[in-house]
């Protein structure tokens, strides 16, 4: 499956036809934009996804409880002009598990009144998508994360697969391209490197987030000619070994992760961003990590990154907040 983010869908609705996948989220506001798109290609002939935040990082309140959350709900299917949304996403954990449980209590209202046909999460390693499966009355049925070349969160994937949660990615093009093994990859398929990043994600069997550019249709074009690549075993070992360190699902959205990084900042280690960071695209990843395992920097360095809660360890976190 591929969908796609953007603003200005009627070119991607041409291309691909009826069943064309979708993505917004409350925090884009861009609802309006897109409500007259819907309906002059006709509500039942476009698959919508949408969701809502659970406080803080997308300008959520906090603390969130369930009446909030089916408060963004009915404001985001009022501006996108439809009583119903296809996939509905829980877009980032919530700043406490309990919270997080009262906010997807109010997604499976929302799918049993019909507001939605099927709900999910967002950036979810496995300790989050455990915690709420223990307590859930509805399945998790989609987990939307920062899967790519260098981001891959294996453990999440592997938690997945034994659960039939469906994989879907964002931002799988972020940093990467000029990494021999996908230079080696692209040329050898005669494909370009986009191309083989895209592949790469869809050979794990992960759905592929694009974005629409109605500028250059061509870019779409070449997107969907992903799904007649193979790539080889050994090619996507290559492919796999780029990671820098063990990552997990979420960037760097959380409050331990942010104090990780400020504390990586205040130490002179090159972040290659300003706070908050979201954990990608930093072009100096290799020497921010090599600048938090200094001896100088290990004690600072554990108090702020090590020890964290919610699934993630010193080996996750400064990887992250370094933007690897």
């Amino acid at each position: 499956m591929m969908m796609m983010g953007g603003n200005d869908y009627a070119g991607w609705f041409q291309l691909a036809g009826k069943g064309a996948a979708i993505q917004t989220f409350w925090g884009y506001h861009n609802g309006p934009h897109l409500a007259p798109q819907l309906k002059r290609i006709g509500r039942q002939n476009v698959f919508v996804s949408s969701g809502i935040p659970c406080g803080g990082i997308d300008g959520g309140v906090e603390p969130m409880n369930a009446s909030q959350a089916m408060s963004y709900i009915d404001t985001e299917l009022a501006q996108l002009d439809t009583n119903y949304v296809d996939l509905l996403l829980l877009h980032h954990r919530c700043e406490t598990e309990a919270e997080t449980q009262k906010v997807w209590g109010a997604m499976e209202a929302a799918k049993q009144a019909g507001k939605t046909k099927h709900i999910g999460v967002s950036n979810f390693n496995a300790h989050d998508m455990g915690t709420l499966s223990s307590v859930a009355q509805e399945p998790i049925e989609v987990n939307e994360a920062h899967f790519g070349i260098g981001t891959m969160d294996f453990e999440a994937l592997a938690y997945m697969r034994e659960h039939s949660i469906v994989p879907v990615s964002f931002s799988s093009l972020s940093g990467g391209w000029d990494h021999p093994a996908i230079a080696d990859v692209a040329a050898s398929h005669q494909i370009t490197v986009q191309q083989a990043m895209y592949a790469y994600v869809n050979n794990w069997n992960i759905s592929v987030l694009s974005a629409y550019d109605p500028r250059h249709p061509e870019y779409t074009i070449q997107d969907l000619k992903i799904f007649n690549i193979t790539l080889s075993t050994q090619e996507m070992k290559a492919l796999d070994q780029v990671q820098l360190g063990k990552r997990t699902c979420t960037d760097c959205f959380t409050d331990e992760c942010e104090a990780c990084a400020g504390t990586l900042l205040q130490l002179g280690c090159p972040m290659g961003m300003p706070m908050p960071v979201w954990g990608r695209d930093n072009k100096n990843a290799t020497q921010c990590m090599e600048c938090a395992a200094l001896a100088k920097n290990k004690a600072a360095v554990l108090q702020a990154c090590g020890g964290t809660s919610g699934g993630e360890t010193l080996e996750t976190m400064v990887p992250k907040a370094c933007g690897a």
